[in-house]
């Protein structure tokens, strides 16, 4: 997707599926996503790339280890387990101990409770922080949902320039590397 009058980025994504209306709103799981405006560096072939590892994706075991992924179930304990070790893991300047970043955590729990509600619970009839259970599928959409959605206020609570395009990529990186952790891997064996 793309604009001639420069007031939309670039935009490509590849999934198993993709609606999106005039608004611009657009629903679907996106396996590849990248994102660029006109006027910085779009890089075609690195989308290509991704859109050819999504499609091998799919075409691959992928899909299964997905399906895998939607029936593991996943506590809340679990949860805070692995993104306190992995998305938000920092270094305490006191102790110089390996601990979690407790805003980022609270972001990303917010979001598994979210996921979990409408996955497996009673969505919008149902209030919020009911499920204590989840699965590893709402951790993997917890986790991608963080890495692609940076904004950035000011203290007044205005919306100010995020650095999407340094910030998301390594968000992106970071979930990568979840994806291939000891304790990703703990959740399914578990």
């Amino acid at each position: 997707r793309t604009s001639q009058n420069r007031t939309w980025a670039n935009n490509g994504m590849m999934g198993l599926w993709r609606s999106a209306c005039f608004n611009t709103l657009v629903s679907g799981d996106k396996l590849a996503y990248t994102y660029g405006r006109h006027t910085k560096n779009f890089n075609v072939s690195g989308f290509a790339t991704k859109i050819k590892n999504a499609g091998e994706f799919i075409a691959g075991d992928g899909m299964n280890e997905m399906r895998n992924w939607y029936d593991t179930k996943v506590s809340r304990e679990q949860a805070v387990d692995l993104f306190t070790k992995t998305l938000a893991k920092r270094t305490d300047n006191v102790t110089k101990k390996e601990v979690g970043n407790k805003v980022m955590l609270s972001n990303l729990m917010k979001i598994f409770d979210e996921e979990n509600r409408h996955l497996s619970g009673r969505g919008n009839y149902e209030g919020y922080g009911k499920q204590s259970e989840g699965t590893m599928w709402t951790a993997y959409q917890a986790a991608t949902y963080w890495s692609t959605h940076v904004e950035g206020y000011s203290a007044g609570g205005n919306r100010k320039q995020a650095k999407a395009y340094n910030a998301r990529p390594m968000r992106e990186e970071k979930v990568r590397k979840m994806l291939n952790s000891r304790e990703w891997k703990g959740l399914v064996a578990a």
